[in-house]
């Protein structure tokens, strides 16, 4: 069954926004893969309980309990600010956070037992590559992504929706270059990295596709063209230093001037048909980003320690007048800032976010023998700086079926030690 869940969580994935369910006028939303994600766990838990099995804890668990913990105490700290029906909608998104944390703590039991979730996930070794799943619903993105490209490149019409009004950019299923460029710099370190395994020689294309990997080859250009259409810098920077990472973990500085190179030579042949968004050298994006950003250090400098409540942003800025009284509910950036780091420091305080880097520290920690995990956290935490990605539900989902791989090694480990 679990097997089944998880089937069912990376089939829903690349539709993105178009399973999303609005309530309370936007201020909330519920998607397909909450559904099978929530039934994953009542599922698991149930088992567990029903046939008194032991609970195996991952390393991980004291620090995700630590940051769970804090974001909680900061919501009961918040209730002299907020209606009790504004905080019940902030607790919601507490409670997301654990849910899919929980993907986490599932697909670690699942191998520790050897129930093979899926073949492939179970089968692969941290920094192996062995990652056909979440690939083929990376590529899928892509796909869907020029297909809207293709197909509806004008996006203005949404904007009477509270969606950015993007013109020939690639934004897919999510709506959005920037998250949607995200998703491809994760897939592409998942195609490129195992690719290594023949080294980078002159006759590396031939001999990878002598070896059957052409499909591969084939999957990740198309992604990387979608990752170029996307004309978000935010996501070629986070491209740039996962390729670099990659090229350092191999050792291989040919490796990161070709994919320079080759970076390059995409920048000039995009085609520029009109509009601000692919206009690299835009500087409306840069100058509103600067200005969410001190918006950001002012709403935590008013409580620095504690926050305002873990997921409280959207109702301290209609309070301190910052968000159209019209609008406010219905802003699908009114909810998070620009920054994870500062999203998290303005909401649960300086507690708050001392916890959530200590997570951070660890999950690098744990993961830095593996090429696939450090290069993803990487772009991860790069893209955070620009868009508040540590956040975003896709990214959450990939990010913990990922470290869940990864800790194979752990169990290994454990075992060896009982």
């Amino acid at each position: 069954m679990v097997k089944l869940f998880i089937l069912l969580l990376l089939i829903s994935f690349p539709f993105g926004q178009l399973t999303r369910l609005p309530f309370n006028r936007g201020e909330w939303n519920f998607y397909f893969h909450d559904l099978v994600i929530i039934t994953l766990l009542l599922y698991w838990l149930g088992k567990k309980f029903l046939q008194k099995e032991k609970f195996y804890w991952p390393s991980l668990t004291q620090a995700i309990l630590g940051f769970i913990i804090s974001a909680g105490f900061s919501l009961l700290l918040a209730f002299p600010y907020f209606k009790t029906s504004e905080l019940l909608v902030a607790s919601l998104y507490l409670f997301r956070w654990v849910a899919y944390s929980g993907i986490y703590f599932v697909l670690f039991d699942a191998i520790k037992h050897k129930a093979l979730v899926i073949p492939s996930l179970a089968k692969a070794k941290p920094g192996a590559g062995n990652y056909q799943p979440l690939i083929i619903a990376g590529v899928l993105v892509a796909f869907f992504g020029l297909l809207q490209y293709i197909f509806m490149p004008d996006l203005r019409p949404l904007a009477k929706f509270d969606w950015d009004p993007h013109y020939y950019r690639v934004v897919g299923t999510f709506l959005d270059p920037g998250f949607t460029g995200l998703i491809y710099v994760l897939t592409l370190i998942l195609i490129i990295t195992p690719l290594f395994q023949l080294g980078l020689t002159k006759n590396w294309i031939s001999r990878n596709l002598s070896t059957g990997r052409g499909l591969r080859i084939l999957a990740g250009v198309m992604v990387y063209l979608a990752l170029a259409l996307t004309y978000s810098r935010s996501a070629y920077l986070a491209y740039l230093v996962a390729m670099a990472l990659i090229a350092w973990y191999k050792k291989s500085v040919k490796f990161f001037l070709a994919v320079l190179g080759v970076g390059i030579i995409t920048v000039l042949l995009l085609p520029r048909p009109g509009g601000e968004g692919v206009r690299l050298e835009r500087k409306s994006t840069i100058r509103a980003r600067i200005d969410n950003w001190q918006q950001s250090l002012v709403i935590g400098f008013k409580k620095p320690l504690f926050g305002w409540g873990f997921n409280t942003y959207r109702y301290v800025q209609k309070n301190l007048g910052l968000l159209d009284e019209e609008n406010w509910q219905k802003s699908h950036a009114a909810a998070g800032a620009d920054s994870s780091l500062l999203f998290v420091w303005a909401t649960t305080g300086l507690i708050g976010l001392i916890s959530f880097l200590c997570l951070g520290i660890k999950i690098f920690k744990q993961n830095r023998s593996s090429i696939v995990a450090v290069s993803s956290l990487a772009a991860v935490l790069i893209h955070s700086f620009f868009n508040n990605s540590l956040f975003y539900a896709w990214v959450m989902i990939w990010m913990w079926i990922l470290l869940a791989i990864g800790s194979k090694s752990q169990i290994t480990n454990h075992k060896s030690q009982t």
